[in-house]
């Protein structure tokens, strides 16, 4: 019942609203950018490797997503997470590099790529091109597929990389972070963050049935065998 009310109710209850065609536009890109960009590219591949992608242009594509997100390029997004994972487990429960002004200005070689530093050096100027195309396109398809999926996912990414550490159960208490079903629907795989912390090097975050990890199982379908 549980699992039906968190990941079921809401998607019949948007269905049974009869919301504008183009909301679901906003929605298949907040899946885009959270799941495929953020999630697998910028977190589980740049940042911990957990895997190595089929080819490169797959690797680059979803690397296109996760900067499309709004969020920044993987080279100081990895940077950041890196140190928050150092003082994660070395201080507790804590988000602080959210400020630090250290946090995201060590390059580390593992990520540096052709495309990954022109993301570096040029973000805003491929984010502001890639939302000028859009609107070349289309005002609907600029608003709902560009500035609203931006916008979702930057408070996503200011709400629950805290949030995560709040609320929720610890399966293993010597580990930092918290499971929850509420933010594991908003970011689609990421929101079992003390499985997450206790064995960062893991493809999926999933340790039970119903821990329902979609970036994991699409992360098996892209990796090389």
């Amino acid at each position: 019942m549980r699992i039906f009310t968190t990941y079921f109710l809401p998607l019949i209850a948007i269905y049974l609203a009869d919301v504008s065609n183009w909301l679901w536009l906003t929605a298949f890109m907040w899946f885009v950018t959270i799941s495929l960009g953020e999630a697998i590219a910028f977190h589980r591949y740049w940042s911990h490797r957990t895997f190595e992608f089929k080819h490169w242009i797959i690797r680059d594509l979803f690397t296109f997503f996760g900067a499309i997100g709004g969020v920044g390029g993987p080279i100081r997004w990895v940077s950041t997470h890196r140190l928050h994972h150092k003082d994660a487990e070395t201080i507790g429960e804590t988000h602080k590099w959210l400020i630090t002004e250290s946090a995201g200005k060590r390059v580390y070689r593992d990520t540096i790529t052709p495309f990954n530093k022109i993301l570096h050096k040029y973000y805003y100027e491929f984010l502001y091109l890639w939302l000028l195309i859009l609107l070349l396109i289309d005002y609907n398809i600029f608003l709902y597929g560009g500035i609203l999926p931006i916008a979702v996912h930057i408070s996503l990414n200011l709400i629950f990389p805290n949030l995560d550490h709040v609320i929720g159960t610890k399966r293993y208490p010597n580990s930092v972070g918290r499971n929850s079903h509420i933010v594991n629907f908003f970011t689609f795989g990421e929101g079992w963050h003390n499985n997450h912390h206790n064995n960062p090097g893991k493809i999926s975050n999933s340790e039970a049935w119903y821990e329902i990890d979609i970036s994991g199982f699409i992360v098996k379908l892209v990796k090389s065998n």
